[in-house]
């Protein structure tokens, strides 16, 4: 299924391609050639791209549902007003950094050697400010993957902690949440191996066709036909079991540890699932309606 951490390390990536290419900008701008400054102006580009649609798809999914559209629009909110003093800084930076211009009339321009100098603290000022960026970025990810794991260790070995959970809010008859959680686990195997195997077929008999349709844009988007996820360790609680018209709707935690390729360590993962199942079947066959990253 996927997951955040290949953003994660995109957008670290990214940073770091970015920063490479300040450098030789803010060390010896005079001794570019007009190609080399083009090529190095696009690896910077390059490099922040994906960080503004990959900050969107991690800023919604840490938010409820109903609340994507007040967060969606704070986030742009403030990325134009950080956009409009980065623009008044920078600018100030340049006039700062040229004083060949002052006493220039208003309609002269930096040329050559100038321009060059002034743009220098301009790009050292962005390497700066993307440096910081990374360290802080970095820091986040590693607390976090601390945090789950000291959220793993506790768990281990606490066979009674799912009982104690779903014994906290009322259970609709006819239903019993050890066997809600029993099948919930059997679906997050079956649908990582159907993911893994791009098996469409078994995809559409573990989802609703809403999430189907998500899955499929990841799916038709992914390099690799086939990929493989080794699932570790697998913790699941029961948050919440209630009836909602003609269905059942269940939201349940995942977390646990995971190794995405034989390469690759194991990591941590937390994700929240929301099943449904059909009313009226002896036993509900649940799919997935929802799932939603957490870590």
């Amino acid at each position: 299924m996927p997951r955040r951490p290949v953003i994660a390390a995109l957008t670290l990536a990214g940073l770091v391609l970015s920063i490479a290419a300040f450098v030789p900008l803010a060390l010896a701008p005079t001794g570019l050639s007009p190609a080399a400054a083009l090529g190095l102006i696009a690896l910077v580009g390059l490099g922040l791209g994906p960080t503004f649609p990959f900050t969107i798809v991690v800023v919604q999914n840490a938010v409820a549902m109903h609340q994507l559209g007040v967060t969606t629009g704070t986030m742009n909110f403030f990325r134009a007003l950080g956009s409009t003093f980065i623009v008044a800084g920078f600018g100030a930076i340049v006039l700062a950094g040229a004083p060949a211009i002052r006493g220039v009339a208003a309609g002269a321009v930096l040329t050559g050697t100038d321009a060059a100098e002034s743009f220098r603290w301009v790009f050292a000022a962005a390497m700066l400010c993307l440096t910081i960026a990374l360290v802080c970025s970095a820091f986040w990810i590693w607390r976090r993957q601390q945090q789950a794991r000291a959220l793993l260790a506790a768990r281990s070995g606490a066979t009674g902690s799912i009982v104690q959970r779903v014994a906290d809010f009322a259970i609709p008859q006819g239903l019993d949440g050890e066997q809600v959680l029993a099948a919930a686990r059997g679906r997050f195997i079956r649908l990582q191996a159907a993911w893994d195997a791009a098996d469409i077929s078994a995809l559409r008999s573990l989802t609703t066709p809403e999430m189907l349709e998500e899955l499929l844009h990841v799916l038709t988007a992914r390099e690799s036909r086939t990929s493989r996820t080794d699932v570790i360790s697998l913790h699941a609680e029961l948050l919440g079991l209630e009836e909602l018209g003609a269905a059942y709707l269940a939201s349940i935690e995942f977390s646990g540890l995971i190794r995405e390729s034989a390469e690759a360590g194991e990591v941590p993962f937390r994700e929240l699932w929301m099943l449904a199942g059909t009313k009226g079947d002896e036993v509900p066959s649940w799919r997935l309606a929802r799932q939603q990253a957490l870590l």
